[in-house]
C-alpha cells in the first residue's frame, strides 16, 4: 500500500488463494498499487478495483486482464448466512 509501505504478495494455486506479508515477486503478472483507504473502501464494498483504477485512486501496471481473471474466481455470497441448518 502506497501510504503504509505494506507489500502483499497474493497467489492463487489449485482454487487456493494465499497471501505473503512484506513479499514482492518481480515477475507477477499484475502489480496493484492503493492505499489503505481506497483497500478499505473496497474491501467493504463502497467501490470496486476496477472503479479505483478507473479514478485514478489505484494503479494497475501489467496485464489488467488477470485482474478480471481474480475476480471472477471470488464468490458473493450473503453475510449472514446459515452454517447449520435444521
Amino acid at each position: 500500500m502506497s501510504d503504509t509501505a505494506d507489500n502483499v504478495l497474493v497467489t492463487v494455486c489449485n482454487g487456493v488463494l494465499n497471501y505473503d506479508t512484506d513479499k514482492a515477486d518481480a515477475s507477477a503478472a499484475l502489480t496493484l498499487t492503493l492505499t489503505r483507504a481506497v483497500f478499505n473502501e473496497v474491501y467493504l464494498g463502497t467501490t470496486s478495483l476496477t472503479e479505483s483504477i478507473k479514478a485514478g485512486t489505484a494503479k494497475a501496471v501489467g496485464d489488467q486482464s488477470e485482474l478480471e481473471t481474480f475476480i471472477s474466481l471470488l464468490e458473493d455470497f450473503d453475510l449472514w448466512f446459515d452454517i447449520v441448518t435444521p
